[in-house]
C-alpha cells in the first residue's frame, strides 16, 4: 500500500491531498516520510502494527 500511494503521488497524476484520501492516510506529512524515505532508498517496510509497550511488568499483588 505504502509503495503504490508513493508511486501515484511521483506519477504527478495525484496530489499530496488526493493521495492520503485515495489510500486513507492520516496526513500529508506521513505521506511526505514515505516519499523521502523512498528517495533516499531507505527500505519501505509494512505496517506491523502497534506493539504492545507493557510486555514485561512487575507482578503485582492485590
Amino acid at each position: 500500500m505504502k509503495l503504490a500511494a508513493i508511486s501515484d503521488y511521483l506519477s504527478k497524476h495525484y496530489s499530496l491531498k488526493d493521495v492520503i484520501e485515495k489510500y486513507g492516510i492520516s496526513s500529508t506529512s506521513v505521506l511526505r516520510k514515505w516519499i523521502r524515505d523512498y528517495n533516499g532508498h531507505k527500505e519501505i517496510q509494512g505496517s506491523g502494527g502497534r506493539r504492545n509497550a507493557m510486555n514485561k511488568g512487575r507482578k503485582t499483588t492485590w
